[in-house]
C-alpha cells in the first residue's frame, strides 16, 4: 500500500492528478487521514483552497452512497458528499480531460436564497427554498480505477469524485410529487438505463436535508445559486469513449442533455 505521510503532500498529489492527469494508485492513502471526518477537514483545509488557487469555486455539491448497500461498500454509516468545483458550469465533456467517468441521472436542487440550516428540520418546507430540475452528474476520480475500489475516506478526500454536473430548467413540483419519479437515460436516442427516485433509498428531499445538516456541522451552508445533485436514479453507466449525446428523461421534469466531444 502506498501511504503518504502528510496532508500537504497528499493534497499536492491529488491536485497534480486533477491538473495533469497523473492518476494515483488505488491504494494511495494518507497517514494523517484515518476517518471520514478527518477526510472532510482535509478537503476544507487543503483541497478547496488549492482548487481556489486555480481560479475555481464551489458551484454546488453531490450526494453519494445514500443507500445502505453503497455505504457498506465504502465502509461508512451515512451518505457521502463532495463539492462540485469549477470555473464555470459544465457545457460539454472533452474525453481527453477525464479518467473513468460514470453517467448518473439525478434530481437537482438549486438554492433560491442562502439556506438556513434550521430549515432542514422539515424537508417538506425546506424544498420550498429550492428550484428543482432534472440533471446528469458525471463523477470522475483521481485514482486509476477508483469506481467501487477505494475507501470512503479516499472518496471523500477526492470530493466524492465530483467532476461535472448538468442541469435543465426548473419545474414547480412539491414534496409528494418528487417521491415517485421514473428516470431514463439515453445515448444517441437508445435507452441505456432506467430507474426510480427511490433507487438510493431515501426521498430526495430527505437526502437534501441530510446534506444541509452535514454542511452546518462543517461550518458552511448553501448559498443562493448553489445546487445539490441528490443521487443517481440508476446503477451508474460508464461514459462512452466515443462522441455522442446523452439525455436523461424524468417524469414531470422533461429532459437534460450533454454532448461528449
Amino acid at each position: 500500500m502506498s501511504k503518504i505521510s502528510t496532508k500537504k503532500e497528499y493534497a499536492d498529489l491529488l491536485i497534480d492528478a486533477y491538473v495533469n492527469n497523473n492518476l494515483l494508485a488505488n491504494d494511495t492513502t494518507c497517514e494523517e487521514i484515518t476517518s471520514p471526518e478527518e477526510a472532510y477537514s482535509f478537503v476544507y483545509d487543503y483541497m478547496i483552497p488549492a482548487r481556489a488557487s486555480l481560479g475555481e469555486s464551489v458551484l454546488g455539491y453531490k450526494i453519494a452512497a445514500a443507500a445502505k448497500k453503497a455505504q457498506e461498500t465504502f465502509g461508512v454509516d451515512e451518505p457521502i458528499y463532495g463539492a462540485i468545483i469549477s470555473k464555470e458550469p459544465s457545457k460539454n465533456i472533452e474525453l481527453s480531460n477525464i479518467n473513468a467517468p460514470m453517467v448518473e441521472p439525478e434530481l437537482v436542487f438549486t438554492a433560491k436564497e442562502d439556506i438556513n440550516p434550521e430549515w432542514a428540520k422539515d424537508p417538506k418546507e425546506l424544498i420550498k427554498h429550492f428550484d428543482i430540475s432534472v440533471g446528469i452528474e458525471i463523477p470522475d476520480g483521481r485514482f486509476k480505477d477508483g469506481n467501487g475500489k477505494v475507501s470512503g475516506i479516499q472518496y471523500i478526500s477526492d470530493f466524492g469524485f465530483a467532476r461535472y454536473g448538468f442541469k435543465a430548467q426548473p419545474v414547480v413540483l412539491g414534496y409528494d410529487e418528487i417521491a415517485e419519479v421514473k428516470g431514463e437515460l439515453f445515448l444517441n436516442g437508445e435507452l441505456i438505463g432506467e430507474g426510480h427516485s427511490k433507487f438510493f433509498g431515501e426521498h430526495p428531499a430527505d437526502t437534501l436535508a441530510w446534506l444541509i445538516t452535514k454542511l452546518d456541522q462543517h461550518k458552511t451552508t448553501l448559498k443562493k445559486g448553489q445546487y445539490v445533485f441528490t443521487g443517481s436514479f440508476i446503477v451508474p453507466v460508464p461514459l462512452t469513449d466515443k462522441p455522442g449525446t446523452y439525455e436523461a428523461k424524468f417524469d414531470h421534469f422533461g429532459s437534460c442533455t450533454f454532448e461528449v466531444v
